[in-house]
């Protein structure tokens, strides 16, 4: 399974609208403290800037916005549809207002926000990554190599902490996981220890 995201930040300034300046940041987030971070860094750099509205998608069932203050559902939403349209994960998006003296109504929020959430968009390279789940075993050291030789039929990158007993980590196309769990357990014979069941992970 591939997702579409992106690799590097990007910070670009949009069209002025009467007057409001917009700038919209868009950046890498794995997690939720990423999303917070890029937050803060954002107000950081504009302190004295009217909104800092924003949205983010970590994964399809997992993504959020908020308005900062605007008008209900006229920043963050927009902010997020855009992110939506492009099938974009793992990334959040922020896009900053210097209020020009003019407002903009609700209709002219939506696509003052919306358009700068888009730039942003069409700056960026936009790469795809393939969704892995990580399997975590431990097994008699006899079995470090069997269970190696099955994670290659599954295409799994392995890596070995040669702990007592040591630990095997093997991150999977997440549409495999469950199977390989199972070929593990079968040439162990029983003989290991699920330390983790298939969990996500980016790479």
């Amino acid at each position: 399974m591939l997702r579409r995201t992106i690799a590097e930040r990007v910070v670009i300034e949009a069209d002025k609208v009467k007057g409001s300046r917009f700038f919209a940041t868009l950046a890498p987030a794995a997690d939720r403290r990423a999303v917070a971070r890029v937050l803060a860094e954002v107000r950081q750099q504009w302190p004295d800037a009217t909104h800092h509205a924003s949205a983010w998608r970590l994964g399809p069932d997992e993504a959020g916005c908020d308005d900062d203050g605007e008008v209900g559902g006229t920043a963050g939403p927009p902010i997020l549809a855009r992110l939506e349209g492009h099938g974009l994960e793992g990334v959040v998006a922020v896009v900053t207002r210097f209020y020009g003296g003019t407002k903009l109504g609700k209709g002219g929020l939506v696509r003052a926000y919306g358009g700068a959430a888009s730039a942003a968009i069409e700056a960026v390279d936009i790469v795809e990554e393939r969704v892995c789940s990580r399997v975590s075993v431990q097994c008699a050291h006899g079995l470090v190599g069997p269970l190696q030789g099955v994670a290659a039929r599954f295409d799994g990158v392995v890596e070995v902490a040669w702990s007592h007993p040591p630990t095997v980590h093997i991150d999977v196309p997440v549409e495999a996981a469950h199977d390989l769990l199972e070929a593990l357990v079968d040439r162990a014979a029983g003989q290991l220890d699920v330390l983790a069941a298939p969990g996500p992970v980016q790479g």
